[in-house]
């Protein structure tokens, strides 16, 4: 796999979710200069290779948000993974600042069990948002598609459903092959399952 992020479009089948608004309740809750917007994942398969689509929206609400939101990293490991930007976007007033093709993504070795002795091949893209501004929307979308090296023919996946910060909409939706059963885990209350029908 390639050892750099890709740029590319959404994939075609992902649901593309309005940007909420957020209520004044939940405004009111927001600490640390950013308030989250939206937060969407969306997990398909395609045979054996799992693609994982992240989407965020978030809103610089002080000066001291806009560091984090100005940094996007993305993990992966070139062995068995491909890392994508498909979404980035400045929504500022009326203004739509599409930046994904100005951006240039830096790609950097993270060993985190070195002191074990493990070298696990882990990547960091880092990608640096230009010109960041307070009260600026910032949407970003990236694409994790991973290739099982072991447990072939079996599926599974997790999703953030809770936040210790406020979120305006958290959402998951999974696209899951119809010949294989699926398992859900207990969810929290707060959070409501609908299954739907098959896909043709």
């Amino acid at each position: 796999a390639a050892q750099t992020l890709a740029l590319a479009e959404d994939p075609a089948w992902v649901d593309i979710a309005p940007i909420p608004e957020g209520t004044p309740a939940l405004r009111a809750e927001v600490a640390g200069g950013q308030f989250f917007l939206l937060s969407d994942h969306q997990l398909r398969w395609e045979g054996e290779v799992r693609q994982s689509w992240n989407r965020v929206v978030a809103e610089v609400t002080d000066r001291a948000g806009l560091e984090e939101l100005a940094t996007i990293q993305v993990d992966f490991d070139p062995t068995n993974e491909t890392a994508s930007l498909t979404r980035l976007i400045i929504h500022r007033g009326d203004q739509y600042i599409d930046l994904k093709a100005t951006v240039a993504p830096q790609v950097y070795r993270r060993e985190t069990r070195l002191e074990e002795g493990i070298i696990d091949g882990t990547l960091t893209a880092v990608v640096q948002v230009p010109d960041l501004r307070v009260g600026d929307v910032l949407e970003q979308a990236t694409m994790l598609e991973t290739r099982l090296m072991l447990g072939a023919g079996e599926h599974g996946g997790s999703s953030w459903l809770e936040w210790s910060t406020p979120v305006a909409l958290s959402r998951t939706l999974l696209i899951w092959p119809k010949d294989a059963p699926l398992e859900v885990l207990p969810l929290p209350h707060r959070v409501p399952y609908a299954p739907t029908a098959p896909c043709a």
